[in-house]
């Protein structure tokens, strides 16, 4: 089971969480607010990348393709997206940076919930006698500098390149290239067969990118064999550095066509920096990604208040 962190040893129990829940859904009722749509791209992509966008969440391409998972919705009123966590949490993701300490307050008061996500750089505006500090590990982002996929340099990553030899030499007449409209069926075929051994999983999210590539801004790459697709991926900007891979998908029976993938991806970009999102918590995903060997992974902050004891 996933621990949850806290600067004062708390931890929320599910009563609490219910009760929250309820708690947000009756002050809905009097606050305006947008679901997300393909007309605020302009608009909260801008924000974001003003804020200089330091995790997945201030991602519009992101937001828009789990809007459903998470429920998001735009309060343009309190400069806030408002989602609800994969433990039932109520959040709002802050649009604007500084952050108002005074209008947090006041919005976390009435409606309870937690601000998040945020850097640790961000945190040390929010005085300890007033807050509650905390993250949890299955939300954290794995950050990769782009040579250190490229290369699968260093003993840490030897079953990554073990792979790569392996997979490069079973197939010898690889194609790889830029996702086109022309390659979508391919990249869609695959999908349909990646699906079937992976349960619970983001396919419907990824149906979604395929088909809005131009409108989200999204990018890509294919890698097949002949016409028998391998794998794909789908990835764009999270800020002047940064690269979001948002979705990795390629067959077992492939052995090593996964890490290939990741290979080539960085590999196809100049950004410094790559971020291949979090591992939510699944055992096989995060035995993945830490067989990659993480430069970096980055906490998310939930920020809460303080419970004022009663005297």
């Amino acid at each position: 089971m996933q621990q949850r962190h806290s600067s004062d040893g708390c931890r929320w129990s599910k009563v609490e969480n219910i009760c929250l829940f309820l708690k947000i859904i009756f002050y809905e009722r009097g606050v305006v607010r947008e679901p997300l749509n393909l007309n605020l791209y302009g608009e909260l992509q801008g924000l974001f990348e003003l804020m200089g966008a330091p995790f997945l969440e201030y991602n519009f391409p992101n937001l828009y393709l789990f809007r459903h998972k998470y429920r998001y919705s735009y309060d343009r009123e309190n400069k806030i997206v408002r989602g609800v966590a994969q433990d039932g949490m109520p959040y709002f993701i802050p649009l604007v940076y500084p952050i108002d300490i005074e209008a947090v307050t006041k919005l976390l008061t009435e409606e309870g919930g937690v601000l998040f996500p945020l850097p640790d750089e961000w945190i040390g505006a929010f005085p300890e006698d007033k807050f509650i500090k905390s993250f949890l590990e299955e939300e954290c982002d794995y950050f990769f500098r782009r040579e250190s996929l490229s290369d699968l340099a260093g003993r840490k990553r030897a079953t990554r390149r073990n792979l790569l030899y392996r997979f490069e030499n079973d197939h010898p007449f690889l194609e790889v290239v830029s996702l086109e409209e022309a390659d979508l069926p391919m990249a869609q075929s695959l999908l349909e067969k990646w699906a079937t051994t992976h349960q619970g999983n983001d396919k419907k999210s990824c149906q979604e990118a395929l088909s809005l590539m131009e409108e989200l801004d999204l990018e890509g790459l294919l890698i097949s064999e002949g016409k028998e697709p391998l794998a794909f991926a789908i990835f764009s900007p999270l800020n002047d550095d940064t690269l979001l891979l948002h979705f990795a998908k390629s067959l077992p029976r492939y052995k090593g066509g996964h890490v290939f993938l990741i290979q080539r991806v960085a590999k196809a970009t100049s950004y410094a920096w790559i971020d291949i999102e979090q591992d939510l918590g699944i055992k096989g995903l995060k035995q993945e990604k830490h067989a990659f060997g993480p430069d970096l992974i980055k906490r998310k902050w939930r920020i809460r208040l303080k419970r004022i004891k009663k005297s």
